[in-house]
């Protein structure tokens, strides 16, 4: 398995994607589905399998916060990564399993996609 995009990727795909009404129809209402009706955080990306892909490392000075499952997990990471770790604000590291349980709006996305 490659982690190199294929050369095509960026050339045909990502110049209809780079833009920030991308972005934002990442959190809007679709015709299926209306953001009102999951009780969804404006936070939330409408459909909760959305995800966004960078071409290039985010720097540092954009990360709000940075969200491991547990302590364990970050005391390896922390270890690991040790001179990148001393380097950044450590109020930016959260352990707790908020992020990585599944969304308010579960039974609603189970539902569509169990059919």
């Amino acid at each position: 398995m490659s982690l190199i995009p294929a050369p095509h990727f960026q050339k045909e795909i990502s110049p209809f994607l780079q833009h920030p009404l991308s972005l934002e129809k990442l959190f809007a209402d679709t015709e299926n589905v209306r953001r009102a009706d999951l009780e969804i955080p404006d936070s939330y990306p409408t459909n909760p399998q959305s995800e966004v892909l960078t071409f290039a490392p985010i720097p540092m000075q954009y990360l709000r916060e940075v969200h491991f499952y547990n302590d364990y997990k970050f005391n390896q990471w922390f270890l690991q990564n040790m001179e990148l770790a001393l380097s950044v604000d450590k109020k930016i590291w959260r352990t707790g399993l908020t992020y990585f349980s599944p969304r308010s709006d579960y039974i609603h996305w189970k539902s569509r996609f169990s059919r």
